[in-house]
C-alpha cells in the first residue's frame, strides 16, 4: 500500500495517520495509529509500533453526516421563513438561527443570537406576549407541538403576522433543554382572511339589510293583513250591528227587547252566557231583568257590589279575565262558574239606566279585551235607544190606552146624557100639552082686553097687556 503521509525520523508520540489501501475495485480507508517508538538511547530510532484500524464505515457516515447537514442549509436557506433553537425565558434567548431571518424580521441572525442586539421577545408585539408564553408554556407542560399566530415588529418598524410550530427538547431525565421551531410570514394570508372577512362582513351586512328590509316589509305587510282584518271585524261587526238594529229597533215590546240585547250580544261576542240589568225609575234600584246567569237574577246589587254595580256606580266599563282571583267579585256567588266577564253601561242623558253584562263559563279558556270592550260599548249605546224607543212606546201605548178608556167613559157619558135629554124633552112636552090650553085662554082675553078698552087703558096697562099675551 502507499501511504497517505510519511514522516521522515521520529514522529510525534501517538501520531494518527489516515491511509488508503487500495486493493482491486475497492478503497478502504484505515486509520494507522503510532503509538510509541523503539529507541536505543545508543543509536538512532529502529522502528515503530504501531496498530492499523478500518474506518471505512466512520468515513462513510461522517459523508453522509456532510451531506445531510448541507442539504439541511440548503433547504433552510430556500425556505420562505427562519428555523431556530431557543431557550424557554422570556426573551426566547436565541442559540441557534437559520438565515431566513433577515427576510422574516429584517434583522440579520447575529443580530439576534445570545440577544445580541435585541431578543426576539423584543420583536413580539406588546398585545401577544402573554398568549405566546402561555401557548408556549402549555404545550410544554403538555409535550406536545405548539402552534401560534401573533404580530412581530420588523426592523423597519413594518408589523407582519407569523405562524409559529415548535416542540420542547428534554433530555432522558425529562427536563426542558431548550425549544426548537419554524416560524413563517402569514401576513398575506392574514390579509387575505381580513380581506375575505371585510368581505363577508360585508355581505352579512347586506344580507342582514337585506333581512331587515324583508323583516320591514313582513311587518309591514302583517301590519296591513292585521288592519285588513281589523277592518274586516268592524265590517262584520257593523254588519251586524245594522241587523240587529233594524232587530232591536223594530222591537217595541221592552221585555223581548230586553232577551234580544242580550241574546244578540253574545252572539257578536261569541259566547253564551249575559245578563242585563236596568234602573227602577221609582225605587231607583238596579233590578236584574234579563239573564241566563241564575245566581245574578236573584240578587239586586248595590252600586259598587260586583262587577254589575261597579258599573253602575262608575258609569265606566269593566273587564274582569279571572273571575274567581277578582278581590270584589261577590262573595255569595259560587266559585268555578265564571273564567272572564265585562260589564258595559247602558245610559241616557249621561245618566246609567242599566248594565249589560257578557261571561265566559270556567271551562272557556276565552278571555275579553279592548276590542270587546270597544263593541259592547257601541252595542249598549244602540241598546240604550232601542230601550228608551221601547220604553216610549210603552208609555205612549199607556197613554193611549188611558185615552181610549177615557174616551169609552165620555161616551157612555154622552149616551147616558142623550137619554136625560130625551126624559126632559119628553117632560117639557107634557108639561107645554098641559099649559097650552089655558095660555091660548089667556092670549085671546088679553087681546079682547087691549082691543076694547085700548083707549081707557095708559101706558102701564098697555104694557102689563102685552105681557100676558108673550
Amino acid at each position: 500500500f502507499k501511504p497517505a503521509i510519511s514522516l521522515p525520523g521520529i514522529g510525534p508520540r501517538n501520531a494518527k495517520l489516515v491511509e488508503h489501501l487500495t486493493g482491486g475495485a475497492n478503497v478502504v480507508d484505515l486509520l494507522w495509529h503510532l503509538p510509541s517508538a523503539l529507541i536505543d538511547r545508543s543509536y538512532p530510532a529502529m522502528g515503530f509500533i504501531s496498530s492499523v484500524m478500518d474506518i471505512s464505515e466512520l468515513k462513510k457516515i461522517e459523508s453522509e453526516l456532510s451531506e445531510s447537514q448541507r442539504a439541511l442549509e440548503t433547504l433552510m436557506a430556500n425556505l420562505p421563513g427562519m428555523a431556530y433553537r431557543c431557550l424557554n425565558d422570556p426573551n426566547w434567548t436565541m442559540l441557534f438561527i437559520s438565515d431566513g431571518c433577515l427576510d422574516l424580521t429584517g434583522f440579520s441572525p447575529e443580530d439576534l443570537l445570545e440577544n445580541a442586539l435585541f431578543s426576539y421577545g423584543e420583536l413580539i408585539h406588546p398585545e401577544d406576549q402573554d398568549m405566546v408564553w402561555e401557548g408556549i408554556q402549555n404545550a410544554i407542560a403538555h409535550k406536545t407541538l405548539f402552534q401560534l399566530e401573533y404580530r412581530i415588529r420588523q426592523a423597519n418598524g413594518d408589523e407582519i403576522w407569523v405562524w409559529e410550530q415548535g416542540t420542547g427538547v428534554f433530555d432522558l431525565q425529562g427536563e426542558l433543554q431548550f425549544l426548537e421551531g419554524f416560524i413563517i410570514d402569514i401576513t398575506e394570508r392574514k390579509q387575505a382572511q381580513s380581506d375575505r372577512q371585510k368581505s363577508y362582513d360585508k355581505v352579512l351586512a347586506r344580507q342582514a339589510a337585506v333581512m331587515n328590509l324583508a323583516e320591514d316589509l313582513q311587518s309591514e305587510i302583517d301590519e296591513r293583513i292585521h288592519a285588513e282584518q281589523i277592518v274586516q271585524q268592524q265590517n262584520d261587526y257593523l254588519l251586524a250591528l245594522q241587523k240587529t238594529t233594524l232587530e232591536l229597533l223594530s222591537e217595541l215590546d221592552l221585555n223581548s227587547l230586553l232577551e234580544n240585547i242580550v241574546r244578540r250580544a253574545a252572539q257578536l261576542m261569541e259566547t253564551s252566557a249575559g245578563y242585563l240589568d236596568l234602573v227602577d225609575p221609582n225605587t231607583g234600584q238596579l233590578i236584574p231583568r234579563v239573564g241566563t246567569l241564575s245566581e245574578s237574577m236573584n240578587h239586586i246589587v248595590e252600586p259598587g257590589e260586583g262587577v254589575a254595580g261597579v258599573v253602575w256606580q262608575t258609569g265606566k266599563p269593566i273587564i274582569i279575565n279571572e273571575y274567581d282571583q277578582w278581590s270584589d267579585r261577590i262573595q255569595e256567588f259560587s266559585t268555578k262558574k265564571i273564567q272572564s266577564i265585562i260589564g258595559v253601561p247602558i245610559q241616557s242623558s249621561h245618566a246609567v239606566i242599566g248594565v249589560l253584562g257578557l261571561a265566559h263559563e270556567a271551562k272557556s279558556s276565552k278571555t275579553f279585551d279592548e276590542n270587546t270592550e270597544f263593541y259592547m260599548s257601541h252595542f249598549a249605546q244602540l241598546a240604550s235607544i232601542a230601550i228608551k224607543n221601547a220604553q216610549l212606546f210603552s208609555d205612549a201605548k199607556s197613554e193611549l190606552e188611558e185615552r181610549k178608556r177615557l174616551e169609552k167613559d165620555r161616551q157612555k157619558l154622552v149616551r147616558e146624557l142623550e137619554a136625560k135629554n130625551q126624559e126632559l124633552e119628553s117632560f117639557v112636552y107634557t108639561v107645554s100639552h098641559d099649559l097650552k090650553s089655558p095660555l091660548v085662554s089667556i092670549s085671546g082675553f088679553s087681546a079682547n082686553l087691549k082691543k076694547r078698552y085700548q083707549d081707557q087703558l095708559d101706558e102701564k096697562g098697555t104694557h102689563y097687556i102685552e105681557r100676558l099675551k108673550a
